[in-house]
């Protein structure tokens, strides 16, 4: 299943001395150096990532739209810290491409962009081949 986040990145970002003003709580949080849980290398940014929602691309930007509007104050103060570096917002999905199906499109309104936009947010479409277990 596909997912969407919220990733903070700077390279002297620390979440613990940076996040004393917000109210958002994140999903995992990490500095430079430190290897994040689940992964096997040390983070070369030190950064978080807020969990938003799940499921197709419609239902993940309507997880991601209520989030924006609880926590757009808090957002645009993430944006405004100095250590900050990157800051978007993440949808994954799934790669649909095949013999039948040559080109990929996935929209997102201009309505939503701007209310992205006026957190501070980037906005990251990744695509991954979908896992399957054999």
């Amino acid at each position: 299943m596909s997912s969407t986040f919220i990733r903070v990145l700077g390279d002297t970002f620390d979440p613990a001395k940076e996040l004393a003003n917000v109210a958002i709580q994140p999903n995992a949080a990490f500095v430079k150096g430190e290897i994040p849980e689940g992964r096997m290398l040390p983070s070369r940014t030190g950064g978080i990532r807020i969990d938003i929602g799940t499921g197709d691309l419609d239902e993940q930007i309507e997880s991601a739209k209520i989030f924006l509007q609880q926590h757009a104050n808090d957002l645009r103060r993430l944006s405004l810290i100095e250590s900050v570096e990157s800051f978007f917002i993440e949808f994954e999905v799934e790669l649909r491409l095949s013999d039948d199906i040559l080109i990929q499109r996935d929209f997102l309104s201009s309505d939503f962009v701007k209310s992205v936009g006026n957190v501070g947010l980037g906005i990251c479409i990744s695509t991954a081949k979908p896992f399957q277990c054999e």
